[in-house]
C-alpha cells in the first residue's frame, strides 16, 4: 500500500516530467528553437532540464552545421556536373578532330599512291 507522501512525490514527478514531454516531442520533430522552461525555484529536476536545454542547443548547432554542409555539397556537385559536361563536350570535339585527322591522312596516302602510279 502506498502512503500519501509517496503518492505526492509520484504525482510531483509525473507533473514535472509531463511538463517536459511536449518540448521533447517538438525537438524530436526537428524544432530546436524550443527550450524547456526552468522552474523559478530550483528543484531536483533543474539540473536535468538545464542538461536537456544544453542538449537541444547542441542538436541545433549540429543541425545547422549539417544544413550548411549539405548546401556546400550541393554546390560542389553542381560545379562538378558542369565540369563533367564541359569535359564531355571537349572530348567530342577532340574525337571529331582525331577522326578528321585520320581521314585526311588516308586521303593524303591515297593521293600519294595515285601520284606514284
Amino acid at each position: 500500500m502506498v502512503d500519501s507522501s509517496e503518492q505526492e512525490v509520484n504525482k510531483y514527478i509525473e507533473e514535472r516530467l509531463a511538463s517536459v514531454i511536449p518540448a521533447l516531442q517538438e525537438v524530436a520533430l526537428g524544432n530546436f528553437k524550443i527550450q524547456i522552461p526552468l522552474p523559478e525555484k530550483e528543484d531536483s529536476f533543474t539540473e536535468l532540464f538545464v542538461g536537456l536545454n544544453l542538449m537541444i542547443d547542441d542538436l541545433s548547432e549540429s543541425d545547422n552545421s549539417r544544413r550548411l554542409a549539405e548546401g556546400e555539397l550541393l554546390d560542389s556537385k553542381k560545379e562538378l556536373e558542369k565540369k563533367v559536361e564541359e569535359l564531355e563536350r571537349m572530348n567530342k570535339i577532340m574525337i571529331g578532330r582525331e577522326l578528321r585527322v585520320i581521314e585526311l591522312k588516308k586521303e593524303i596516302s591515297d593521293l600519294k599512291k595515285k601520284a606514284e602510279d
